[in-house]
């Protein structure tokens, strides 16, 4: 059954008494913690020299502080146990289990780090090899996680976590046994009583950052908001401006975590180092601050006007805004400034218009480019003055039929050019028309005037018609450069190609009105004719061919020479065709002789059943190819394969084979024969059973050896068979026990078995060993096996017990000397011990153990070690600074005196204290250090805030203490407030029965989260938070009166603008909300007031009334 074992672990001396009654269990453990102070463990258990970490590093109930979120600056790596184990216990694993949660949330399930074996005690110096000191069977576990690990473990950045106040929760359990030294069945819980071991930090966001740019140029009035610092925090902080460094220099967050850098001109800021606690955080969030935009000038637009005459002047215009003044330039960029952007010649300039503004002190970040351009009047287009035009009535021609060079023509009817014509206007013959060219949006003052004539269309004539028809090759008439009435032209094709059909067009010359005239000839190509047979064929002598028709297969007909063919000789046919464009047609006929075929065989064959037979082949030896039926030879029965000829002039080949089957010769002996070796063999015979004849190779049996025999038959169709003779040589028996056995007297003897290893059987004589006297035994094999007989010789010994000097027990105190363990007893006998030496600080039992080789018996001795004694003490680890001082007590609680080094515990530094005792018999000395807390110092903080006066307490000296408690108490020695940060002094007042009188004094007790105080006291001479400016009665509890409760008002007198006194009341506190001495409502209005305290000061002002309207 597993056992588990919980351990409240309140250690305060290096093992207490319960654990060393234990066989196992654990005596000091810690966690080990990286923060930007140091990376080392943090102690969980333990006390004085056995503690893993350094004393100051606690873990439990310790703040960590605050951390930047994914800074990496605080990682969980792992920690480390101490375990022992007595020679009855067993210690096999260690595991931490550990958890991260919110304070304010629900605590999850836990995750384990396993802790590996570490290091064994070193007993000779009783140190770890990695130090510290430990006892026989202390070990220690341990994993400490380095960055970059990511196998079995990774380390855990606690700073991942989303910002909050978390809590790092811890508990360990460790595997072993309590009563056995090989088994782990047993558990053992370090959970500080079930409540786990819990330590605090905090995750703080990332800073961020709010620029505000510069309001001038080249100005310094730029910004940088830093948000999300700790609230009242002072950091270490540098950053970039434009690469170059500054700082580092000192910051304070206020009380909202803001710090502004002030003071910036337009740039780049990057790389801001916050430094707090030692924590370095590096931000390289890359602000640009620019200076203020000044938008560039709005263009009037772009001028693009004609030449005129006289020309024209053209001047760039633009706008600006907000206050900006607009400066011309004659450039982009840089440049010379223009007072008069203007343009009074053909050509083109561009000006640059520029905003200044002089309130911010800048410039427009680019200039607005505006182009002035005159283009040039274009001259006249060109042309011919007079343009015939060759028509005809079907044919109406317009403008657009007139050639005129230039560009965007425009035609008039009149040469003032004040009658515009559209160019699909139909001409009207001898009319002049007048045209003018547009050139980059400019028309020609200038005109071309073009004479229009129109004359009527003749058409050529020749002595062939439009189309003519011929066969490829006919003769075709020559094209003529003149018609049949002499109208001159030119023909395309010049030459009519009588191979291929093609259209000419006769073009008449320019000069004459005659219209084109087109020739089409068809030219229809040669035809072959076409039969179901080709011109060649090829036949057997005799073999039937086609006949020979006289209509081809398109219907073409004709004649054949001869008429007829003759298949029994070679031939030529010829066809003529007796239609037009049709080409003859030549057959050839040639007529191959009938061959038989030749092969390497004859037409018979006879074999043996299964004899190497011809392949068929499927090309005969004069080159006939063809196929056999069947395809090839069955060498195992008759049969007929017939050669078929493809395709050529050859007759059939037949091929007859016959089978003989085979003989197997038979003998008086089977094929395989086993003997025992030089056993009696059979001859062997030269014929066989049957009659067979054939010779042996060997010719005779050995019967040594192995061997393989072959008949061969001297006969046809008989086949060789093998006779295979294997010889087995004599085997001897083998058993367990070898052939020869040396005991000692009476010791037991192995039985003698009937059946030997290998399983041959047999008898022994005699048949049982006997152990008080050595003898021979002979085993003899059962018969018919190949088996020697087997010889056992038993030689029996006796044997005397150990003897040594300090006999079979002793007892030591933890430490003492021990005898050496002699590996020769005093009578000679050799042996080994086991353990091999004595352990002085942990009891044991030793066993002497005697060779194999000697007849002699084990020998025990028992030690037994008794452990000193460790004094206990309650003692504190840790005070408060400089706090009272205490002598420590010069007996333990379990009753040790003795003596201290020093003996007064000094809260000034953190100090090693040693108890030595005074009876040195089994008794141990007593280490513990007592840490000291370090000093802390508070101030008290006043603050008025909406009529209340607010005492606070905040730590000096940038302190990084947790303040867990705050008391404030009056000058009585009364508790006036507890559990807070803060008292509200005008509240106090207001809800104590008794008049107070100024100044009043209050204490305020800080304590810390160790338990150390400290106390400061403050007098308040006055809660005076001002007087209001204005009030507002409308019933909403906000502003409804004049408020002077906490000013201890003699009397107040209430003026109107006039002088004339409209209220008063003595003893006045918060009567007054806008109204006469008689009740009524005064209006909105300003009143002056004057209030005399009881303090014999006064104090006069005013005030305002403001009521909502309709009241």
């Amino acid at each position: 059954m597993k056992r588990i074992l919980l351990l409240c672990l309140f250690l305060f001396s290096a093992k207490s008494s319960l654990l060393n009654a234990q066989n196992f269990g654990t005596f000091a453990s810690a966690v080990w913690l990286t923060d930007c102070n140091t990376s080392n463990f943090f102690n969980t258990t333990g006390e004085g020299a056995n503690l893993i970490g350094p004393p100051q590093n606690v873990f439990t109930n310790t703040n960590f502080g605050v951390f930047i979120q994914n800074s990496g600056t605080f990682i969980l790596r792992g920690g480390e146990v101490k375990t022992f184990k007595n020679s009855n216990g067993n210690a096999c694993s260690v595991r931490m289990n550990y958890r991260i949660y919110l304070e304010s949330g629900t605590p999850g399930s836990f995750n384990t780090i396993d802790f590996p074996f570490f290091n064994d005690c070193n007993s000779a110096t009783n140190e770890f090899p990695s130090g510290g000191p430990c006892g026989e069977g202390d070990q220690k576990w341990q994993r400490v996680i380095a960055d970059g690990t990511t196998t079995p473990f990774s380390p855990i950045n606690l700073t991942s976590f989303s910002p909050g106040n978390y809590v790092l929760e811890v508990f360990y359990d460790a595997t072993g046994d309590f009563n056995s030294n090989s088994e782990c069945d047993d558990t053992v819980f370090v959970n500080d009583s079930g409540n786990n071991f819990k330590a605090f930090f905090s995750i703080r966001a990332n800073p961020i950052f709010t620029p505000s740019n510069p309001t001038t140029c080249s100005g310094a009035e730029g910004s940088i908001t830093i948000g999300n610092l700790n609230p009242n925090s002072t950091y270490s902080f540098s950053y970039t401006d434009d690469g170059s460094t500054v700082g580092p220099s000192l910051i304070s967050a206020d009380t909202n975590g803001l710090f502004v850098i002030t003071g910036l001109n337009a740039g780049n800021y990057s790389n801001y180092n916050f430094e707090i606690n030692n924590c370095l955080t590096t931000l390289n969030n890359s602000i640009t601050l620019n200076d203020p935009t000044v938008n560039p000038p709005t263009s009037g637009g772009n001028q693009t006007v004609c030449e005129d005459s006289p020309i024209q002047t053209l001047t760039a215009e633009a706008t600006s805004t907000n206050g900006s003044i607009v400066v011309w330039f004659d450039a982009e960029t840089d440049g010379n400034s223009v007072v008069n952007p203007i343009l009074d010649a053909v050509g083109s300039v561009t000006y640059y218009a520029e905003a200044q503004n002089e309130t911010l002190n800048c410039i427009s970040s680019t200039r607005t480019a505006v182009t002035l351009t005159i283009n040039p009047a274009p001259i006249a287009p060109t042309g011919e003055t007079t343009q015939t035009i060759c028509s005809t009535a079907a044919v109406v021609f317009t403008l657009n039929n007139l050639v005129v060079n230039g560009t965007s023509i425009q035609w008039y009817a009149d040469e003032n050019l004040t009658l515009p014509l559209d160019n699909d206007t139909p001409l009207v013959n001898n009319t002049t028309y007048y045209a003018t060219q547009t050139v980059n949006g400019c028309e020609s003052n200038e005109y071309l005037a073009v004479l229009v004539i129109l004359n009527q269309f003749v058409i050529p004539t020749f002595d062939f018609e439009n189309a003519i028809t011929i066969c490829s090759g006919d003769e075709v008439p020559v094209l003529p450069t003149q018609d049949n009435n002499g109208i001159n032209g030119f023909w395309n094709p010049s030459i009519i190609d009588n191979t291929i059909g093609n259209t000419y067009t006769f073009t008449s010359n320019n000069a004459e009105c005659a219209d084109n005239f087109t020739l089409v000839v068809t030219v229809n190509s040669s035809i072959t004719p076409i039969f179901n047979f080709e011109n060649d064929i090829t036949i057997c002598s005799g073999e039937a061919v086609p006949n020979l028709p006289t209509t081809d297969n398109n219907g073409i007909s004709g004649n054949w020479t001869p008429n007829s063919i003759d298949n029994t000789q070679n031939g030529t046919y010829t066809f003529e065709p007796t239609a037009e464009c049709a080409d003859n047609f030549t057959l050839v006929i040639t007529v191959n002789p009938l061959i038989t075929p030749v092969f390497n065989f004859e037409n018979d064959i006879t074999i043996c059943s299964g004899e190497v037979v011809p392949n068929l082949p499927t090309t005969d030896n004069n080159g006939i190819s063809g196929n056999w039926t069947p395809n090839s030879i069955d060498n195992t029965q008759n049969g007929t394969y017939t050669f078929e000829p493809t395709a050529e002039c050859a007759d059939n080949f037949t091929l007859v084979i016959t089978v003989n089957p085979l003989i197997t010769p038979v003998f008086n002996f089977e094929n395989n024969i086993a003997i025992c070796s030089g056993e009696v063999v059979p001859n062997l015979p030269t014929t066989d059973n049957n009659g067979i004849s054939g010779s042996w190779t060997p010719n005779f049996i050995n019967n040594t050896q192995d061997g393989i025999y072959t008949f061969e038959p001297t006969d046809e169709c008989a086949t060789s068979i093998t006779l295979n003779v294997v010889v087995t040589s004599p085997a001897t028996p083998t058993f367990d026990f070898g052939n020869a056995i040396a005991i000692c007297t009476n010791a037991a003897v192995p039985v003698l078995p009937l059946t030997d290893n290998n399983g041959v059987g047999g008898v022994w004589e005699p048949s049982n060993i006997n152990n008080t006297d050595g003898n021979t035994y002979t085993f003899t094999p059962n018969d018919g096996q190949c088996i020697n007989i087997f010889i056992l010789t038993v030689t029996v010994n006796s044997f005397p017990t150990p003897v040594f000097d300090f006999g079979n027990t002793i007892t030591i105190c933890s430490g003492d000397d021990v005898p050496v363990l002699p590996a020769v007893d005093n009578n000679g006998i050799n042996g080994f011990w086991n353990p091999s030496t004595i352990d002085n600080t942990t009891g044991n039992t030793y066993t002497f153990v005697v060779n194999n080789a000697e007849c002699a018996s084990n020998f025990t001795l028992v030690v037994t070690v008794n452990q000193p004694t460790i004094p206990t003490f309650s003692l504190p680890e840790s005070v408060c600074f400089n706090t009272e001082s205490f002598t420590l007590p010069t007996i333990s609680e379990n009753g040790i005196e003795g003596n201290w080094n020093p003996s007064i515990v000094n809260s000034t530094q953190e100090t090693l204290y040693t108890f030595t005792p005074l009876n040195t018999t089994c008794t141990s000395n007593f280490l513990t250090t007592i840490a000291i807390i370090p000093e802390f110092s508070i101030e008290i903080t006043d603050v008025c805030e909406n009529n209340q006066f607010t005492l606070g307490v905040q730590l000096n000296d940038g302190s990084n203490v947790i303040l867990t408690d705050y008391t404030w108490t009056n000058a009585g020695g009364a508790t006036v407030g507890s559990n807070s940060s803060t008292f509200n002094v005008t509240e106090y007042i207001r809800s104590t029965p008794e008049t107070e009188t100024f100044p009043l004094e209050f204490t305020i007790r800080a304590t810390s989260i160790d338990d150390c105080f400290v106390e400061e006291t403050i007098s308040i001479p006055t809660i005076f938070c001002g007087i209001q400016k204005g009030i507002s009665p409308n019933g909403d509890n906000l502003n409804d009166f004049f408020d002077l409760a906490l000013l201890d008002v003699e009397k107040l007198s209430i003026f109107n603008r006039y002088g004339r006194k409209v209220y008063s009341l003595n003893n006045y506190t918060n009567q007054w909300y806008g109204q006469t001495d008689d009740g009524k409502e005064l209006p909105s209005a300003t009143y002056y007031f004057a209030i005399e305290f009881r303090s014999g000061e006064s104090k006069t002002g005013w005030i305002y009334v403001m009521r909502e309207e309709g009241r």
